[in-house]
């Protein structure tokens, strides 16, 4: 059975987590105490925090983020965006548990908007456990998926002085009529939502662009939350944003898998009316605009030329096709009516067409080569990725559920025959029969219900995950119609094939999110090759086509490159994918064998901190700390009727004066601090004993620990890197690995001192850079260095971006070179990249950094 490994130092997690609870940087730790809330006995959350102070602390988290500055607070509600597939559902949860440790917040209810989203979050937490443990020394933590009438549930919920997660779908509790909100004499007469509106729970929402109207709002704020985290890769509406990782952050930083597309399409040679003879009439879209109805057709017409081309034209209802296109055969096709409920159009003739329709177009035959060319990728993919322990699944997203659900649907069938045929070419070794390698989840009202029609697929699909990455189940294709748009995802999907329609509602970003997360291996460990992490989609439109829409949606969530704003990730079109294979005898060239005999040494490290010196430094800063007092609030409230009871609505606060110094447990603060740092509990005792702060730490322990934690994170990494040492070890990389890796022909450049025959350039910068060092004479040999060549270091490992070989004066040296697209503000690299020095010094190996071709002359060349 395959475990799961989670890296807990991940830096764009932690600065996501910090950026949620430094939102209540001066709340003090609320201890749990037991009180009466409509006459029921309740453990709640508390926070005695102000508007402005959490002003205060947002606009400095926005600043340190590099995101827009707000002028006021929109409520208490707070927008996390990150990207599909970085560790969203991971990032919350631990944000629950950081809450708790360091405010005492217990009572946190997570709003999903499907079952296939709480089953994610179910599996999450569940493979999560011993991980969490790990961090946070068996902190006790209870979850439950709500189900109406469950009061000892709710009772559970209310009373306990653990952390209590609690799931719910938003339908659970978004009606009149649901369960929950109904009076029962086992609760005295009240409403099982009372217990939870007493506990004033932290709501975190799920995708919350699925509970925007204004009744899924109105529904959420009758839980009485003590603050909303609404957590999404595509919010439609932000508030109070505090956290942002982009699609771009994400490809940049190597988080997620590269995209690549296989347009499959119609031709003029293939499509009904490909000459204008027959009709072809696509339905892109229908909408509404200023109150009137119109659809988006993509139709044949002629051009300039007297040629037949496709082109779109925008009709309302009472539109003749023929004056718009002025070709015969659309006579007799007039716009009748537009149905935007239905989404579907209908034509004086008696026609009809859906939304994502296509007539006179052979669809069923662009569908059977979509299935041959996603099998045709799997089989590929399967023979590169199994000998290193790694299970590739194929995704289908379907037109119509019956086409693969009922025993003869065509989708089904079709699909069986053309694997049976595998074995008959003998491309798979393994005996399987077609029927064993797929299965399809299919709930579309995703009721509990539905689900129990099906119970082994949606078991094996939705809920065991690692059953389904184990190369010894057999299930390899999954079938879905759009029950796994959302909330569903699975690391090791390297194929989407989109069977629906090319125009269908489900929009780009929610396809390919499916299959983005980076794969794991047979030993649950994370791989981030990105040689290896390549999503396909198969479409069925134009590679261009395609790319336009994924683009627009960018362009709608973040806006244009043109307006200045966030670039997007490139995505490659799989047409032109070639594989690159070593040169043949590569490693006997006496240039390469020079470079590689010198930097291919493996080596450790150890530290030998100046402890002296670091603590000398630490209490100096301490020594700067103040703390601002804690205050006293004043809550100003009125009462108001409410169903026929009392309830209490707050409407102001006010500060009125200030504690004095309060009793607090070093031992807390120095495993907070400990916690935080990594340092040992007598390290940090020493050094707060040997400050003057502590009388600072009497007046705010949580201000205090904030700006300690600061202080040591920012001093550490100095002493750390001043002090590493590396010595070499009897071990060598192999030269195996360097095997032939598949690239696209668009971002190759032909190449002539180096491994490879072509290589890869990522800018035209880099590009410049490579044609550059193949024309000066001076550089005998060089190569990119490979993703599996990494260096060992305190703050992760670290790949260098090139290694030369340079003759000057009739000597040789070998120089490392980084990097042509570093990023000066960022000081984590900048770590790597100093140890980096260190470990090639210990080798002879010179190292450098450069940020420009003239700078590569001077430290090179000159």
């Amino acid at each position: 059975m395959i475990t799961f490994k989670f890296d807990p130092n991940q830096p764009y997690q932690l600065q996501a987590i910090r950026s949620v609870t430094d939102l209540f940087r001066q709340q003090h730790f609320q201890p749990s105490a037991v009180r009466m809330s409509d006459g029921a006995a309740v453990i709640p959350n508390s926070l005695e925090l102000v508007d402005s102070t959490i002003l205060k602390n947002l606009q400095a988290i926005q600043r340190a983020n590099g995101l827009e500055i707000s002028s006021k607070l929109k409520g208490w509600d707070f927008s996390i965006e990150m990207e599909t597939g970085t560790g969203k559902t991971y990032v919350y949860l631990r944000t629950i548990l950081e809450l708790n440790r360091r405010f005492g917040f217990r009572k946190v209810i997570i709003i999903v908007p499907s079952i296939a989203i709480r089953e994610g979050v179910l599996k999450t937490l569940q493979i999560t456990r011993e991980h969490f443990n790990e961090i946070y020394d068996a902190q006790p933590y209870r979850y439950a998926v709500y189900q109406s009438r469950a009061l000892a549930q709710l009772r559970q919920f209310a009373l306990s002085d653990s952390v209590e997660i609690l799931i719910m779908t938003i339908d659970s509790f978004n009606k009149d009529s649901n369960v929950i909100r109904s009076f029962t004499d086992r609760l005295a007469g009240a409403r099982p939502i009372d217990l939870i509106q007493g506990t004033h729970p932290i709501l975190i929402l799920d995708e919350p662009q699925n509970m925007e109207s204004e009744k899924a709002r109105r529904a959420l704020r009758t839980l009485n939350p003590l603050f909303t985290l609404r957590y999404s890769a595509t919010h439609r509406h932000y508030y109070n944003l505090v956290y942002r990782l982009t699609p771009f952050d994400a490809y940049r930083m190597g988080l997620v898998k590269q995209i690549e597309v296989y347009g499959i399409t119609e031709t003029a040679n293939h499509f009904a009316g490909g000459d204008g003879s027959q009709v072809y009439i696509a339905v892109n879209e229908i909408l509404r605009k200023n109150r009137k109805l119109l659809t988006r057709l993509q139709l044949n017409a002629r051009d300039r030329n007297g040629g037949i081309m496709k082109k779109v034209y925008l009709c309302k209802a009472g539109d003749s096709l023929y004056s718009k296109t002025r070709l015969p055969v659309y006579k007799n096709w007039v716009l009748s009516e537009i149905d935007l409920k239905e989404k579907k159009i209908a034509f004086s003739n008696g026609q009809t067409l859906q939304w994502g329709q296509i007539a006179g177009s052979d669809r069923k035959m662009i569908m059977k080569k979509q299935i041959e060319t996603a099998i045709g990728e799997h089989l590929h993919k399967r023979t590169r990725l199994r000998p290193q322990g790694i299970k590739n699944l194929t995704l289908f997203f379907i037109d119509r559920v019956d086409n693969y659900l009922h025993h003869d649907g065509w989708i089904r069938t079709y699909f069986e025959q053309q694997f049976a045929n595998i074995y008959r070419e003998g491309k798979i070794s393994e005996i399987k029969r077609a029927s064993d390698v797929h299965s399809g989840y299919f709930s579309k009202k995703k009721t509990d219900r539905a689900i129990e029609q099906d119970r082994e697929a949606f078991d094996l699909i939705m809920r065991d995950k690692e059953r389904l990455l184990s190369l010894e189940e057999p299930v390899e294709f999954i079938f879905s119609h759009s029950a796994l748009r959302e909330g569903w995802d699975n690391p090791n999907v390297f194929n989407i094939c989109t069977l629906n329609y090319s125009h269908s509602q489900m929009k780009k970003r929610q396809e390919i999110g499916r299959g983005i997360r980076l794969c794991v291996n047979q030993n649950g460990e994370r791989i981030f090759d990105p040689d290896v992490n390549r999503l396909t989609v198969i479409a069925n439109e134009n590679y261009a086509d395609y790319l336009s829409r994924l683009q627009t949606e960018y362009d709608e969530e973040y806006g244009s490159d043109a307006r200045g704003v966030v670039p997007k990730p490139e995505v490659q079109n799989a047409r032109l994918r070639r594989i690159i294979r070593p040169k043949r005898d590569f490693d006997q060239n006496p240039h390469f064998k020079k470079i590689w005999d010198r930097i291919s040494v493996k080596a450790v490290f150890d530290i030998r901190l100046n402890k002296r010196a670091f603590r000398e430094r630490c209490v100096r800063e301490l020594n700067r700390i103040k703390v601002e007092p804690a205050s006293i609030v004043l809550t100003r409230a009125k009462a108001e009727m409410h169903s026929n009871r009392l309830r209490a609505k707050s409407v102001s606060r006010q500060i009125l004066d200030t504690k004095g110094k309060r009793a607090v447990h070093i031992s807390y603060v120095i495993q907070e601090i400990q916690s935080a740092t990594g340092l040992t509990r007598q390290t940090i005792a020493d050094i707060l004993a040997a400050s003057k702060s502590l009388v600072q730490m009497l007046k705010g322990p949580e201000q205090y620990m904030n700006q300690a934690v600061r202080i040591f994170r920012k001093i550490l990494p100095e002493y750390v890197n001043e002090g590493i040492h590396y010595r070499s070890v009897n071990s060598k990389l192999d030269l195996k690995e360097f095997k032939p890796f598949e690239d696209y022909e668009n971002q190759l450049v032909e190449v002539r001192k180096t491994v490879y025959p072509f290589l890869h350039f990522s800018a035209a910068e880099e590009k410049e850079f490579i044609l550059h060092i193949e024309t000066d004479e001076q550089v005998l040999s060089y190569f990119k260095i490979p993703a599996w060549f990494s260096i060992p270091t305190p703050h992760g490992r670290y790949k260098p971006a090139w290694a030369l070989l340079i003759k000057q004066n009739g000597k040789s040296r070998t120089v490392i070179c980084d990097s042509l697209f570093y990023s000066p503000n960022d000081t984590a690299l900048e770590s790597k990249q100093y140890c980096a020095a260190r470990h090639f010094e210990s080798l002879g190996v010179e190292y450098i950094r450069i940020f420009s071709l003239e700078e590569l002359e001077q430290r090179l060349i000159s």
